[in-house]
């Protein structure tokens, strides 16, 4: 069975895949707890990300883009 941090691996490969294949795109940051270097994240700590983006309207307009990243 898949362990918490097993997933948020997985979550991370899904968004890094998107973003590459995304023009518009130019980063993508990881904020909140899950950034801290001392592991005070815990399984119930979601997954907090920045993006930048040349077309910004692009992603704020509509949440198709999340679907496509996964469930």
């Amino acid at each position: 069975m898949e362990n918490q941090h097993q997933k948020y691996d997985r979550l991370l490969e899904h968004i890094r895949l998107f973003c590459e294949k995304e023009k518009e795109i130019r980063a993508v940051m990881i904020v909140g707890s899950r950034a801290r270097a001392d592991g005070s994240a815990d399984v119930w700590s979601d997954l907090d990300l920045v993006l930048f983006s040349t077309k910004p309207d692009k992603y704020l307009s509509s949440e198709d883009w999340v679907r496509e990243i996964g469930p």
